[in-house]
């Protein structure tokens, strides 16, 4: 990723691309994808998208610049009801794939121009149902491990030329002429 991305953070600003991009790709929650939102979503099937931890590891530092090798744990959690607890579960299913098809697939991530991330480091997925009174709600956490590289430069100080600087020292021991 370069220094020159718009927005709060790479973080940030990955996560806002990944929300579009489900919203592109995944028809079933076309217009229900919803960034970093912790009250429940009231229609459903929704998508939300939060960009929890972010680590950099320093690669490489030498002179004014600073490089960073960077995970990020990008999650997208699936969320369904269904009058039938099975109904719910193949469309959280369905929609699972969808979401990791439509993700590391996506060439404007992991594509060679202009892409923002390097790779996938991993992927993790965890299915939970509850039975409401009159439905079942099920529900997924799909972690994928995101890793790119980010390199800082400090601006280089100005430097001014240095003067001439003569420096005369006298031994008050030996006589001058």
């Amino acid at each position: 990723m370069s220094e020159s991305i718009a927005g709060p953070g790479w973080r940030a600003d990955v996560r806002e691309r990944v929300a579009e991009i489900l919203d592109e790709r995944v028809p079933d929650v076309r217009g229900r994808v919803h960034r970093a939102r912790v009250w429940p979503a009231s229609t459903k099937p929704a998508l939300l998208v939060y960009g929890y931890a972010e680590r950099k590891e320093p690669v490489g530092q030498g002179g004014y610049q600073h490089q960073f090798a960077v995970t990020c744990s990008m999650v997208v959690k699936v969320l369904t009801e269904a009058p039938r607890a099975i109904d719910a579960e193949k469309q959280c299913e369905a929609l699972v794939g969808q979401v990791e098809r439509a993700i590391l697939r996506a060439p404007e991530l992991f594509g060679t121009a202009g892409a923002v991330l390097e790779r996938c480091a991993g992927v993790i997925t965890q299915l939970g149902a509850e039975q409401k009174e009159r439905k079942a709600e099920v529900e997924a956490t799909i972690e994928f491990q995101l890793a790119w590289s980010e390199t800082f430069t400090v601006t280089e100080p100005e430097t001014s030329p240095c003067g001439e600087v003569v420096f005369s020292f006298h031994d008050p021991s030996i006589p001058t002429s």
